[in-house]
């Protein structure tokens, strides 16, 4: 961990993950910090302490993705190789919810209100589940022709950004009454690259731009509406 200005001093470590940690998230206040790693855990830091507060061992793959609610009870939700969602209360030893898939997935986020998680995986699709159902997806977004490798909230909460091996950005409507399809901009310029890692995309904090990795070096950042972007070394 690093202080962002001055000097950048790098003030913390948090050790315990004993495999590469691939995903990592904030608590709505910043007091905790949330992760996840190849040696198939979740974890909670406590950010002031350094220490490892709560481990998430309930999964029987690598653990690609974590994200944390931003609303409501502070929930965590997971997603591993072992083809599962896992939905944690920090209150509670184990999962709180666990929503099964066909194949592995590889990214998770929660919407705004926090009752809803969204899953992508190998499959292509970004896979919507209510916490409040145990049942399948309420719907799937589809149009990525391969590995989806991050998803991520937009500060509003309308849309959710998708990162896609088939080198596509992808920007979705997850308003509750959107219409069907729900696939609002396609960015592209953002290769992947033969490695196949799991490259991340965000938004800025207006929500008026949007920035991807890529697999030759740099990172492109575009504007919503447009259908070229600018690349940042």
């Amino acid at each position: 961990m690093w202080d962002v200005y001055g000097d950048c001093t790098n003030y913390s470590v948090l050790s315990g993950h004993t495999n590469a940690v691939l995903d990592l998230c904030w608590s709505r206040d910043s007091s905790l910090l949330f992760s996840c790693s190849a040696d198939r855990t979740g974890a909670v830091w406590d950010t002031f302490t350094g220490e490892r507060i709560k481990r998430l061992r309930s999964s029987t793959g690598y653990v690609h993705g974590i994200a944390a609610t931003q609303r409501g009870p502070q929930h965590i939700a997971t997603a591993s190789d072992d083809r599962s969602v896992r939905v944690y209360d920090l209150r509670s030893k184990d999962a709180v919810s666990v929503f099964e898939h066909r194949y592995p997935l590889t990214s998770v986020s929660f919407n705004e209100s926090g009752d809803q998680v969204f899953a992508g995986g190998i499959d292509g699709g970004i896979h919507a589940f209510d916490l409040r159902r145990k049942d399948e997806a309420l719907y799937v977004m589809r149009g990525h022709d391969d590995t989806v490798t991050w998803l991520r909230l937009s500060p509003d909460g309308s849309m959710l950004l998708s990162n896609g091996m088939d080198n596509t950005v992808r920007m979705w409507d997850v308003k509750p009454f959107a219409p069907a399809e729900r696939c609002l901009n396609v960015f592209e310029g953002a290769p992947q690259g033969n490695e196949q890692n799991l490259i991340k995309c965000a938004w800025s904090p207006d929500g008026q731009r949007v920035a991807a990795g890529s697999g030759d070096r740099t990172a492109v950042r575009r504007k919503q509406r447009g259908s070229r972007g600018e690349r940042a070394g």
